[in-house]
């Protein structure tokens, strides 16, 4: 299995999929494995890279919703990719987004399989203001501690990962990059990778990455 491609999957995944065993009208498990985003390039990368892994074929639809952007859904009925990722890889099944962590599997590969993994939660989950700050904000502070280890490991950067409180009773976790790292790390993500992987590789990477 190529670990890059699976980095990519696994970062898309954490940051915007699911996988669920929830039972059907028959009382069956189903086994799916889904990933949801607005833009169509980034569920067709996952999709191809979902059928690169595990030579397996999933399906897209586009979920329409009044006054706001069309939401494209990728999913799959895999016992065996259900499996793998929860049981070999550990990725939670059911709601994930508190508990969710960097996948060992991630954790002891080298920095190029890391910067992969990097690469696919920032597409889907991080965040890139005006100010070319890169930041990441989520329920899970495990993730994001593990996130602020793989920095320093990479890249160096000691960045600190922060509590946040909104109305007094959600809680959540921010960390950030300030304008020069970011610039540093994202030269790094978009020189190479994903342009020959997705669909449209021009559009996708010019919308979070300037090379």
């Amino acid at each position: 299995m190529d670990l890059n491609k699976l980095a990519l999957f696994l970062g898309m995944l954490v940051g915007d999929g699911s996988i669920s065993n929830r039972k059907n009208g028959f009382g069956y498990p189903t086994y799916s494995v889904a990933f949801w985003n607005t833009r169509r390039e980034y569920v067709d990368l996952f999709s191809n890279l979902n059928s690169d892994l595990f030579d397996s074929e999933g399906k897209i639809n586009p979920r329409h919703r009044p006054n706001k952007k069309v939401l494209y859904e990728f999913r799959i009925y895999s016992k065996p990719i259900f499996d793998y990722l929860v049981d070999d890889v550990g990725i939670p099944s059911g709601k994930k987004a508190a508990i969710v962590k960097i996948p060992k599997i991630i954790l002891k590969s080298n920095n190029e399989v890391k910067k992969y993994f990097f690469l696919g939660l920032f597409l889907t989950d991080g965040g890139l203001n005006k100010r070319g700050n890169l930041h990441f904000h989520m329920a899970s502070r495990e993730l994001l501690s593990g996130l602020s280890g793989m920095i320093k490991d990479i890249w160096g950067f000691d960045k600190e990962v922060k509590n946040v409180i909104q109305k007094n009773k959600y809680f959540s976790y921010q960390l950030n990059l300030n304008m020069d790292e970011s610039s540093v790390v994202l030269h790094d993500l978009c020189r190479d990778r994903i342009i020959w992987y997705c669909t449209d590789s021009a559009e996708l990477v010019s919308l979070k990455c300037k090379p």
